[in-house]
């Protein structure tokens, strides 16, 4: 993206990119673009059905977090793409964490969360599987804005004191400590899509 830039003449400081030349930040750098006149445009890297190929290949946690958060799941292939990752054995507790508290999933470790066909029986039916065994992998990154996991653990805590949970508590989960490094957003997330922002001159 520097390379696009400096071929515009765009000499304003970019946001940064990661060694994987992706931004560390896609919002960022559509804000970027939008602020110094430079031609940008969404690139489409994986939608609909093909989002759940793609997640057989690319486990970067940092998209699988940004995805748990973004995603529809009004959508059949949103609720396909969260019990895929939270299946997947390089699925992270900050992933597990953020499906927890974005679905409002901890809320349901009651009497409601007792219908089998639901999506809330289903990921707490993973979650607490996995975390008797202790299974979901450590992932070295600080928390997204939008996941407060001490919230959430207090909340798990006291609904396990009001009435016995349908559930096991994820003792493991709890126990969890957040990362050290930046979380990265390198794509924008639109409901089932995952995009690119590509920098250029583009002809209709």
């Amino acid at each position: 993206m520097r390379e696009k830039l400096q071929a515009l003449g765009i000499d304003v400081p970019s946001p940064p990119v990661g060694a994987d030349g992706l931004p560390d930040d896609a919002h960022a750098w559509m804000m970027f673009c939008m602020e110094n006149a430079v031609p940008w445009r969404f690139e489409d890297v994986a939608s609909g059905e093909d989002l759940l190929l793609w997640l057989d290949f690319n486990t970067d946690q940092n998209v699988w977090a940004d995805l748990v958060l973004g995603m529809n799941y009004d959508l059949e292939v949103c609720e396909k793409a969260l019990l895929q990752m939270l299946r997947h054995p390089e699925c992270s507790q900050l992933v597990a964490i953020a499906a927890l508290q974005h679905t409002h999933a901890e809320l349901y470790f009651g009497d409601k969360a007792s219908e089998p066909r639901g999506l809330m029986y289903k990921i707490l039916s993973i979650i607490t599987e996995r975390d008797a065994k202790n299974d979901f992998q450590v992932a070295d990154m600080l928390d997204p804005g939008e996941v407060d996991r001490w919230e959430l653990f207090d909340t798990l805590e006291e609904r396990a004191k009001i009435a016995a949970p349908y559930f096991p508590l994820p003792v493991n989960l709890m126990q969890s400590e957040e990362g050290t490094k930046k979380f990265r957003r390198p794509y924008v997330i639109e409901e089932s899509a995952i995009y690119k922002v590509t920098v250029g001159n583009f002809t209709a």
